[in-house]
């Protein structure tokens, strides 16, 4: 992620994790080991060769039949065109995706939890800026 976080809410930090998540999996997703889907509705990476990333993310359903959306991705899951594990959090659209997503057969397998660090902390530290 190229971003400064510029407010420190829990929900800002929240997000900005979710944010940093997201670039990762997206960077993943052009290596060869990878398959994905990047799109604004909904991304993917998808492993060929490797354990992880394996996962949805960035679902963004906001004004579209939010159930017909899961059914189309469960089928792709079923096809095996898609991954089976979805990640769900704050930039995640509806909010309530995840309840949605239980309704329709999905399991909340595990929870996982994000980190960030005050930088004015760490100033003994070099920041590489070769990005």
């Amino acid at each position: 992620m190229k971003e400064i976080l510029k407010e420190t809410s829990p929900e800002s930090i929240n997000q900005y994790i979710e944010k940093n998540l997201d670039d990762f999996y997206s960077k993943s997703s052009k290596h060869s080991n990878f398959d994905s889907r990047i799109e604004d509705k909904i991304s993917w990476v998808f492993a060929k060769k490797a354990d992880w990333p394996d996962c949805i993310f960035r679902a963004n359903f906001e004004n579209l039949d939010v159930k017909k959306q899961i059914i189309e991705v469960k089928k792709l899951i079923q096809e095996g065109k898609a991954p089976n594990g979805w990640t769900v959090g704050p930039l995640t659209r509806p909010k309530n995706l995840g309840k949605t997503l239980e309704k329709c057969g999905f399991s909340n397998v595990y929870q996982q939890a994000g980190m960030s660090v005050e930088l004015k902390e760490v100033v003994d530290k070099t920041i590489d800026n070769s990005d």
